[in-house]
């Protein structure tokens, strides 16, 4: 009997003493993009708080069956905003081609536990404003990154947050990568395209690879108290930009009419721009720097309190805002 129990203690403490050997006394844990993102930029920047966080699946532009899920997670202080941003599934590799605003800068780093990464660097600077600046980089085959900056930091401290971040864990499916395998190449288009005419009465863009995607909105229709659409979804847009900036507190009624004009204002003025209330082509031309591709025709708005998306159907067509077409004429259900 006595026998019999030393031998079952003996394979019990064996069996433990396997199991000690095989696991990880100090396995990292799993994180979450946006814990992730708060270590990496509380490295490089405390001073930069932890907002809002958003998941969201979009229809992947290599293959209409297949979705991207698109992550972010937001930091900001006072009137500047960092977002990380990660999307898995079938996407292209990071490149120049993939990449929107002038290419600035190209690296490779070394991430820890994740090898050498090849980094672009973009801004969609202007006369008026810094704009955004981003380093995006393919972690591995379906997930890509990009750091995203609103005056929050300069080029080589966005570039030690992508250090300080690590290495990504997430699944990307077989199929996914068999669609990234046989997808053709991207050429970036060498040359901006041509602005278009508002007689179409809706807010649109061409190009979504290249420099051009800052220009999308410098040849929409002037915006004012009074003036011509100032009761359409093209009114809304714009007090939903200046609510994801925090200089809207109004309705979001669609209806530029005097508080929309003393929002618009305010964020000229937090923009350095003539400060009049209305939205002409270089108050138009400074809010289209903060707007980013993200990939799969969804587009980004970087806020200082939040990001705001936006979609197209096609590389050059329509925007849409919470699937309402961005029309001159009426107001819909986004209002």
């Amino acid at each position: 009997m006595i026998t019999a129990l030393s031998r079952l203690v003996a394979v019990a403490t064996s069996a433990v003493l396997t199991f000690a050997l095989v696991t990880p006394a100090h396995a990292d844990p799993v994180l979450t993009l946006a814990q992730a993102a708060k270590k990496a930029v509380a490295k490089v920047d405390s001073g930069l708080k932890p907002g809002k966080t958003t998941a969201e699946s979009v229809t992947s532009d290599l293959d209409p069956g297949q979705k991207v899920k698109i992550e972010n997670a937001m930091f900001s202080a006072s009137g500047v905003a960092l977002d990380v941003v990660r999307s898995v599934g079938a996407v292209r590799a990071v490149s120049e081609a993939t990449s929107s605003g002038r290419v600035v800068r190209r690296t490779a780093i070394k991430r820890a536990r994740a090898g050498s990464r090849n980094l672009v660097i973009t801004s969609t600077a202007n006369k008026y404003t810094d704009g955004l600046t981003t380093v995006s980089w393919t972690e591995r085959s379906g997930v890509n990154y990009s750091v995203v900056s609103r005056h929050a930091m300069s080029v080589d401290e966005l570039i030690k947050v992508a250090k300080a971040l690590p290495a990504d864990t997430s699944s990307v499916s077989r199929k996914a990568q068999r669609t990234i395998k046989a997808a053709k190449p991207l050429s970036r288009t060498a040359t901006a395209q041509p602005e278009r005419s508002t007689a179409n009465k809706y807010v649109d863009g061409a190009g979504t690879t290249s420099s051009a995607v800052g220009d999308d909105w410098d040849d929409e229709a002037t915006l004012c108290n009074g003036c011509a659409y100032s009761s359409s979804n093209y009114a809304g847009l714009w007090q939903y930009i200046m609510w994801t900036d925090g200089k809207y507190w109004g309705a979001l009624d669609c209806i530029f009419g005097a508080g929309t004009a003393t929002s618009t204002r305010n964020w000229q003025s937090s923009e350095s721009l003539t400060v009049d209330g209305v939205v002409g082509y270089w108050t138009r031309k400074t809010a289209a720097a903060y707007l980013g591709y993200v990939g799969n025709n969804t587009f980004r708005y970087y806020g200082i309190n939040g990001v705001l998306t936006l979609t197209r159907t096609a590389s050059s067509g329509p925007y849409y805002l919470s699937g309402n077409k961005l029309v001159y004429t009426s107001r819909t259900a986004m209002c």
